[in-house]
């Protein structure tokens, strides 16, 4: 459920982008006199570049429920290279989240004050989503060497012949 609010956290900020790119009225900017920009053309690389990380970050968020779901009921487990790279990609998306929080707490300690802003509720739940994903990532990794550890043992036609 958490890593559902996550996606579709990333997918409705995704599309406000977008609505706001097409209510904007168009406008020229200029970076240098020789370059004369469209504003159009700036945002709409902003859209491009936020719909593609949103897809590469759902297929990190789709990699990580497969791998819950699986380690979870102790199945057996084929890796291949978009699952290993989905999951290398909520290493990335989470191993921030844990250093900020990690931080947050470490000076909520020794100064005793907690340097983020706790207005926006939506935005501490995500924020709290992010961290829970990097652990869950964690533990369900360690699950599937574990599962994978065991299943070597087993003969493959075990099934076949005790069934």
């Amino acid at each position: 459920m958490p890593l559902i609010l996550l996606a579709a956290d990333l997918w409705i900020s995704a599309v406000k982008l977008l609505i706001q790119f097409y209510n904007q009225p168009p406008a020229q900017i200029s970076l240098s006199e020789k370059i004369p920009l469209e504003s159009d053309d700036i945002q709409l690389m902003q859209v491009a570049g936020n719909f593609s990380m949103t897809l590469i970050i759902t297929l990190g968020i789709i990699s990580l429920v497969w791998l819950h779901h699986k380690v979870g009921n102790k199945q057996q487990i084929k890796m291949n290279g978009l699952k290993i790279t989905g999951l290398l990609i909520m290493v990335a998306y989470s191993l921030p989240s844990l250093w900020t929080l990690a931080a947050a707490f470490i000076h909520l300690f020794t100064h005793g004050s907690f340097p983020l802003s706790l207005n926006d509720k939506w935005s501490v739940i995500i924020a709290l989503i992010l961290p829970y994903s990097g652990i869950l990532l964690a533990i369900r990794l360690i699950g599937y060497f574990k599962t994978r550890k065991t299943h070597q043992h087993i003969p493959h036609n075990y099934q076949e012949n005790n069934a």
